[in-house]
């Protein structure tokens, strides 16, 4: 055991921090707890993001803590994506926490890991704006090529039609890309907002103590 941990260990050494990043957000779901735990051990060690493997325990933990059927379990990555849904929509449409803990917990979600998941969404919203970054600057790469090559179709005097459509597509995919990123910006904003103005009303009816 002790061989196959350092084997792991070893893995993991292995990958660069993207690919770390990367494995946590879509592969951890699917590792033992020893493994996730060298997992933390070494997000820890590099200093990484702790939003990242503090997400990914959560998900762990909601499938370990659901009540689930043998075959939502064959299933339980898209449950534990829907259970991400209904916080975010909910967040979403102004839902403070004490609701949105009631309305987890009546779907079969323990009070504890309920309080773990709501205390990550601001964390979660926060990686999600930094992927929408990346993934707008590669919206405008598309755009921008797709339109390039489609004006260079025309002014050639032969056009060629391969680069036509290939302009074309490539102008199509990152405008959807960046109608795309717009969207999933205004409603990250919009929930951070949200968590905002929820803290400052439970400041204003709870002010400190003023210090003698």
């Amino acid at each position: 055991m002790d061989a196959d941990f350092q084997l792991i260990k070893e893995q993991y050494r292995r990958m660069n921090d993207q690919e770390l990043v990367w494995f946590a957000n879509n592969e951890s779901q699917t590792i033992t707890p020893g493994a996730f735990g060298l997992l933390m051990a070494e997000f820890e060690r590099r200093g990484l993001d702790a939003s990242v493997i503090q997400s990914a325990a959560v998900d762990r933990d909601l499938l370990e803590a659901t009540k689930l059927s043998e075959f939502e379990r064959t299933t339980a990555d898209a449950f534990t994506q829907s259970i991400w849904k209904f916080a975010l929509d909910q967040k979403l449409h102004g839902a403070t926490e004490p609701e949105l803990m009631v309305a987890l917990v009546q779907k079969h979600i323990s009070p504890e890991y309920a309080h773990m998941l709501i205390e990550s969404i601001g964390p979660k919203m926060q990686e999600e704006l930094e992927s929408i970054k990346t993934q707008r600057i590669a919206g405008w790469v598309l755009l921008v090529t797709g339109l390039l090559l489609f004006i260079i179709t025309l002014n050639i005097s032969i056009h060629t039609r391969i680069f036509f459509l290939f302009g074309i597509s490539m102008f199509i995919t990152g405008l959807v890309a960046l109608v795309n990123c717009a969207s999933r910006e205004k409603k990250c904003r919009k929930i951070l907002e949200n968590i905002q103005k929820e803290k400052e009303v439970r400041e204003a009816e709870n002010p400190a103590e003023p210090i003698q």
